[in-house]
């Protein structure tokens, strides 16, 4: 599909932030993360815990969720995964048409209810991973299995629809931003924040189609968003 002005934006946003972050990455067998977990040091480039990187994360929950408020400070502990996408989005331009959060379950929620109401344009839409290409822009979605809690990690699309008719609240959830794609070397490439304590690039593979061929991401929340509202 077509790349909008917006989607290049927002991908610009997090290819400059994973430079920020060292340019770290996962392509598949290969992968730039130290073998021994690094707490300080060059070895520890780009890691959450390291000076520099915790006010950086500061800044997502900041400009990304309240850019208007201080209730950042109340959320500035908290996982910034979701935190960090919505940086991205908020900088690349979406405006007031992106449910902006510290949890990635408010947005995929809202994807999802968009689908079962056929309401595509100009928001966000969720889909089956093994029923569309990924694009620019996207989100890349993945259940999770905590310790304690709810675990998602087989969840799909219907899955989520179920949870969000039911009326139940957030779920365990993580999101990646594409940010390009290589149809000749069947690779699309995500970037997505608190991985590994980091911003991290993976690579995923597609087929012929453009289709994913692995099941980490069962859902693609397509970024339909072309006009933008204020912030």
């Amino acid at each position: 599909m077509p790349v909008s002005e917006l989607d290049q934006r927002t991908a610009r946003v997090a290819v400059t932030e994973w430079w920020a972050w060292g340019g770290q990455f996962v392509d598949g067998e290969s992968s730039s993360l130290p073998k021994k977990k690094i707490s300080n040091g060059p070895g520890a480039a780009g890691l959450e815990t390291k000076s520099g990187y915790k006010q950086r994360v500061y800044t997502y929950f900041k400009m990304g969720v309240y850019p208007s408020s201080n209730g950042w400070k109340k959320n500035k502990q908290d996982p910034w995964s979701a935190a960090f996408i919505s940086y991205c989005l908020r900088l690349g331009g979406a405006g007031s048409s992106f449910p902006y959060s510290v949890g990635h379950h408010r947005y995929v929620s809202e994807a999802a209810r968009n689908t079962m109401a056929g309401n595509s344009q100009n928001t966000i839409a969720a889909y089956d991973s093994a029923d569309i290409a990924p694009s620019v822009g996207d989100l890349l979605w993945r259940g999770r299995k905590p310790k304690k809690g709810l675990d998602t990690s087989k969840w799909d699309l219907q899955d989520i629809i179920k949870h969000v008719k039911a009326g139940k609240g957030g779920f365990p959830s993580h999101c990646d931003l594409v940010v390009s794609i290589d149809d000749d070397a069947g690779h699309v490439y995500s970037i997505g924040g608190n991985v590994s304590n980091r911003v991290l690039r993976m690579r995923s593979q597609i087929d012929e189609y453009g289709i994913l061929t692995n099941t980490r991401y069962r859902v693609i929340i397509r970024n339909n968003i072309t006009e933008t509202a204020g912030v």
